[in-house]
């Protein structure tokens, strides 16, 4: 086995594979020159210009001190090309492993029977999972929630496609288990998403009606608006003007209404701080809204939720963006637990927030080498 190429933590090592011992994805090898002994994973394996070799596509993980006898995070180095490569038994890998009261096991080493298990605190700094396929995300997320229930650790899913069944979790859903205020948020979502149809000059006499009551509302010391004043405002405007864009805007609110999911009063509002408070495993389902109310409802508990939980979230686009992370990375009391396809607009920008990834294998293969080196 020799090194071809080294970028980043990434290297690319050519091996045979007719007079070598074999090589398998999610094996483990150790690269070892003067300097320092790196171990690494082999995360693909793909074909040559010569029938008789192959190469690995290895991610650098950890480095080695012989005299101390343990590993430390990868620190960057490059191993030379000379560096003597060999296979590492997991062993190695599982006996540096920390652990503690509570661990999690995710499952067994790839061609071994060892169980691989961290300590439930490699969830504490922003986990993020990626994967081309959403049962792999599913598994693994249903491991993690059954890990925490029985440690009886809070935490929060958001479920927009009611994946989530298990017995012990307690389901809220906007409109039913709770309601959100008509801030001068929820306002400035309302003008720019519900106001489509009609003449210009009319659809500005509805906005101006709109941004008036925006202004209104952020002199207000609670910060909210009944859902019903508006309703009555805009009833109030049609029944004087009979503009039709106030008439296709009572439309448009009555899809709100429906769903019921604008408070009327501050205990409206209370009650979803409250619910997440009393009960320890929630999920909050989200499943039968639209994606841009989904988009808003997301930011709002991003924003707002003041308990500590882990909090589980698919990304996809354009339900997820940057600024929801930001606001999920940024609130104190939560615990994030990550996970989308490879192909999320905003998987590099997780990646940089995180200090511990589970990768699995890209179904689509990217072209460019130096990609792969993005964690």
């Amino acid at each position: 086995m020799e090194i071809l190429e080294t970028k980043n933590d990434l290297v690319r090592i050519l091996f045979s594979p007719k007079k070598e011992k074999k090589i398998l994805l999610g094996d483990f090898l150790a690269l070892d020159d003067i300097n320092e002994t790196v171990f690494a994973q082999v995360i693909d394996i793909e074909s040559s210009k010569s029938d008789e070799f192959n190469v690995a596509i290895c991610k650098l993980i950890l480095i080695y001190n012989m005299q101390k006898d343990e590993v430390s995070f990868y620190n960057g180095y490059t191993p030379s090309k000379e560096a003597n490569i060999k296979y590492l038994n997991p062993v190695e890998i599982t006996r540096h492993l920390k652990r503690s009261d509570k661990n999690i096991v995710w499952g067994n080493l790839t061609n071994s029977n060892l169980k691989f298990q961290t300590t439930l605190f490699a969830l504490n700094n922003n986990f993020y999972i990626i994967s081309d396929n959403k049962q792999d995300i599913k598994i693994l997320n249903s491991n993690i929630i059954q890990t925490l229930q029985q440690y009886n650790a809070k935490f929060v899913i958001i479920d927009f496609d009611n994946r989530y069944e298990h017995k012990f979790l307690h389901k809220l859903k906007p409109g039913v288990d709770f309601k959100i205020p008509l801030s001068a948020e929820a306002v400035e979502f309302l003008i720019k998403n519900d106001i489509i149809f009609g003449a210009i000059e009319n659809k500005v006499i509805v906005e101006s009606i709109l941004i008036e009551l925006k202004d209104y509302i952020s002199t207000l010391n609670e910060g909210f608006l009944p859902f019903d004043v508006l309703v009555d405002v805009i009833d109030k405007e049609y029944k004087a003007s009979k503009m039709t864009e106030l008439a296709l805007f009572k439309n448009k609110l009555n899809r709100y209404i429906k769903k019921n999911i604008f408070a009327n009063s501050k205990e409206e509002i209370d009650s979803f701080n409250k619910k997440i408070l009393d009960f320890k495993f929630v999920s909050i389902c989200l499943d039968g809204f639209d994606e841009k109310l989904q988009k808003y409802l997301l930011q709002y508990f991003a924003k707002n939720i003041a308990t500590s939980a882990y909090f589980l979230l698919f990304c996809e686009d354009p339900v997820t963006d940057k600024s929801i992370l930001k606001d999920i990375f940024q609130n104190g009391n939560l615990y994030p637990i990550i996970s989308s396809y490879f192909h999320f607009s905003q998987s590099f920008y997780i990646k940089s927030q995180t200090s511990n990834t589970v990768l699995f294998k890209q179904l689509k293969k990217t072209k460019d080498f130096a990609s792969y080196a993005s964690f």
